[in-house]
């Protein structure tokens, strides 16, 4: 899969793989799990990214913060609790960075509205959410193995930062997302980033959905036995069917 970068600015760059731009407006998925070229390059996590190029649709990404190429992306939680430390407020930051890449395609014809999903995979998954929550027009949400509960990972605590980061957990999310259609797949024994701490997001929104007047919540949770290390793997037959999904939540078809 040959990937392309586009420069939007001296700061700011994406990465998509698919058709040429040049082919015109398709379906889209913003895919998020570490930098930019090892969301869409680097396997495993990159799965979802081969399955879907057998559809005719982009898919897009950016680095997260902290993860750009050359980082090492084991450092990237501390990134972001120093980040937090400063006062630094990095997910309104890297929303505007993919509401910018979102003006610039849509500028350009190569997206139709509607039809732009965003997923991710872990912490990647975490700011998928936050971008759903904020960018109404990325919908559905699919979500790997998803860190839901900042608050909780050892980098907010060695820095000092539990309270700011407890504000940006997903629980406190629900009332942004009525409009969203979500997926979430996670280890049925996860306990990096928590599947009690998945579960309690997933009710939070359901409830959430419902007492806003969804009788039937696009909302679903899907366990699998856990695999790897801390049960934190997502295996590839999930990743297919998480792909399927979207293309279908897409419109697409092979």
């Amino acid at each position: 899969m040959p990937l392309e970068t586009l420069f939007l600015s001296d700061d700011s760059s994406l990465s998509f793989v698919g058709p040429s731009l040049d082919e015109g407006p398709l379906p889209a998925l913003f895919y998020f799990a570490l930098s930019a070229r090892d969301s869409l390059s680097l396997g495993p996590i990159n799965h979802i990214v081969s399955l879907l190029s057998l559809y005719p649709l982009r898919i897009f990404s950016l680095d997260l913060p902290g993860h750009a190429p050359g980082d090492d992306p084991r450092d990237g939680m501390d990134h972001w609790a120093n980040l937090l430390q400063r006062g630094e407020e990095f997910i309104s930051a890297f929303s505007s960075r993919v509401e910018k890449a979102l003006n610039f395609l849509f500028h350009r014809r190569c997206l139709i509205e509607g039809k732009v999903g965003v997923g991710g995979l872990s912490r990647g998954a975490f700011l998928a959410v936050h971008l759903g929550a904020r960018l109404s027009l990325l919908n559905p949400i699919l979500c790997f193995a998803p860190l839901t509960k900042l608050d909780q990972t050892p980098s907010m605590t060695h820095r000092g930062v539990v309270q700011e980061a407890l504000k940006l957990n997903l629980e406190n999310l629900p009332s942004s997302l009525l409009s969203q259609t979500l997926r979430l797949y996670i280890g049925n024994r996860d306990t990096l980033v928590g599947t009690m701490n998945c579960f309690h997001f997933f009710h939070a929104l359901v409830e959430t959905k419902f007492h806003a007047g969804h009788r039937s919540p696009e909302v679903e949770m899907i366990l699998f036995p856990s695999v790897g290390n801390q049960g934190h793997g997502t295996p590839k037959s999930i990743f297919e069917e998480g792909a399927a999904w979207m293309a279908t939540q897409l419109g697409c078809c092979v």
